[in-house]
């Protein structure tokens, strides 16, 4: 019998939501995240986090913000089996993304529909 495996599901993770700086990290949200994500887990099912800027992200230091956020969010989900990856944001840096993510996360695969980060044969398609 050939083996059967789901597609991942995509999850919206709003910046706002993880916290917009290190002051103000939403760790009741993000346990809550991971428990859902070991639910996944044991169901065998698998996750993509798709990074949110829902608040304004335009400038160098907004960037590496979100960034600095979305970091901070991988190192509370680090555990998860469930989580293949990250989504690059367009709204971020996409190589100071995936290196940030990387430093501890390298399993890490990313994902991206911006046809010029997917230049970078290592991202895929989503």
């Amino acid at each position: 019998m050939p083996l059967k495996i789901d597609a991942p599901l995509f999850i919206d993770v709003a910046w706002t939501l993880v916290g917009m700086d290190e002051e103000s990290y939403n760790e009741a949200f993000l346990a809550n995240l991971r428990d859902y994500l070991k639910v996944m887990e044991e169901k065998k099912q698998f996750a993509v986090i798709v990074p949110v800027a829902d608040s304004d992200a335009g400038s160098p230091d907004k960037k590496e913000a979100f960034t600095a956020s979305m970091k901070h969010c991988a190192r509370r989900i680090k555990d998860c089996v469930s989580v293949i990856g990250f989504a690059i944001p367009q709204e971020a840096d996409s190589g100071y993304f995936c290196d940030e993510l990387s430093q501890k996360h390298s399993h890490y695969v990313f994902f991206s529909r911006d046809e010029k980060v997917l230049e970078n044969k290592s991202i895929v398609r989503y």
